[in-house]
């Protein structure tokens, strides 16, 4: 037996079981077969032709016995019968060829989904692998940095400078700016807790920020105490 398709003979007679629904006695259910062959492939044609098998088996059961409708419809029911059998092999080879380019286009479609998929994750694996804090501007990589120079002792950020705060790793020269202007706001950092919340630090970015820091804020207690004194002072006339 020839292949008609590249699958091959075993995937065409695995796809050609509903042909089997003609070769049931007297045309009780040969329009099956086309109706099943249509909805497969979406042939209309074909959907139409299943049409045409059902009517003579549908005036065969409402004709009476013995009425001429009766005859009429046995002998239409036989010949839509004989004429399916012949007609259900004539289509098998365009319903197979179909059902090919149909499953090819599908496996093509889970194809390019699997690659989109795998892409996305690619893309969020690096996004965890970068260090960059989620409200750090884009940096220029030709805009040159002290990132890379190694850190001797422990900065201390409430009282650094820019340059010696973008010596720690994961901080860059311009997320150092927004480090002061931050502290600026308000004031001083705390603890590395407040700091990292301030700044919207993601976790493993600050985990790698943690031995390098460390926040000293009894200077910064004094001078706010001395304003609040000045601000609080009476003048006496």
């Amino acid at each position: 037996m020839r292949s008609i398709t590249e699958k091959g003979i075993g995937w065409e007679l695995r796809n050609s079981i509903w042909m089997l629904w003609v070769f049931f006695p007297f045309a009780f259910f040969n329009y099956i077969s086309f109706f099943y062959a249509a909805f497969r492939v979406r042939q209309r044609k074909w959907f139409f032709a299943g049409l045409i098998y059902t009517l003579p088996f549908i005036i065969f059961l409402i004709a009476e016995e013995g009425h001429f409708l009766f005859d009429i419809a046995f002998a239409l029911a036989l010949i839509s019968w004989v004429s399916s059998i012949f007609h259900v092999f004539r289509i098998r080879p365009e319903y197979l060829l179909r059902l090919e380019s149909q499953q090819k286009v599908q496996e093509k479609n889970l194809k390019q989904l699997k690659e989109a998929i795998a892409k996305e994750h690619i893309l969020e694996s690096n996004d965890e692998q970068q260090v960059i804090s989620p409200k750090e501007e884009f940096i220029n990589p030709m805009q040159p940095s002290i990132e890379n120079e190694s850190v001797s002792k422990r900065i201390d950020v409430n009282h650094a400078s820019a340059d010696e705060i973008a010596k720690v790793p994961g901080v860059g020269l311009i997320f150092a700016k927004k480090i002061l202007a931050e502290r600026e706001r308000v004031g001083f950092f705390q603890n590395f807790e407040h700091f990292i919340q301030v700044l919207g630090i993601k976790p493993h970015v600050a985990e790698k920020m943690r031995p390098y820091l460390q926040f000293n804020t009894d200077d910064n207690n004094q001078g706010n105490q001395k304003k609040k004194m000045e601000r609080g002072r009476v003048v006496d006339f």
